[in-house]
């Protein structure tokens, strides 16, 4: 009889007592997307990259945002010491220039036609590790 109650107990207070490790967060960065003319050209979720950046050699590229995105998918407003970093793998061939120091839009310049990656790094003031880092995304340059 006690060792039923005691089970019963455990079986009641364990589901209560804890929370799930495998619900995803909402405050904390995991992903991004990229977007131009309110169309989401790339997004990163967790390990996974859909889609990528096309650009035209000699054209405007454009001014892409950047949406950090936390656990469950959706955009969220970093804190105003955060900021963004482009890491390009080619820089003879483009280079990202925000909008503003940090900013989580900006535009390409190209140097030529190719292919290359690019990573996106959220940082935070007076610290120089990365608070969350993108897997590579793809960047293509075109002739037009």
């Amino acid at each position: 009889m006690i060792a039923r109650l005691c089970l019963l107990a455990v079986l009641v207070l364990l589901p209560g007592g804890c929370e799930s490790s495998t619900e995803p967060v909402a405050d904390v960065p995991a992903g991004l997307s990229v977007t131009l003319n309110d169309v989401i050209v790339a997004r990163v979720t967790g390990a996974t990259v859909e889609g990528g950046i096309h650009v035209h050699f000699g054209e405007y590229s454009g001014l892409f945002v950047v949406d950090i995105l936390n656990g469950r998918g959706q955009p969220m407003t970093p804190d105003a010491d955060h900021y963004l970093e482009v890491a390009v793998g080619d820089l003879g061939l483009v280079s990202f220039v925000p909008s503003a120091q940090g900013a989580f839009r900006g535009e390409f310049e190209m140097y030529g036609e190719g292919e290359t990656t690019l990573t996106f790094r959220l940082m935070r003031e007076g610290s120089a590790v990365p608070e969350w880092t993108s897997p590579p995304l793809d960047l293509v340059v075109v002739a037009c």
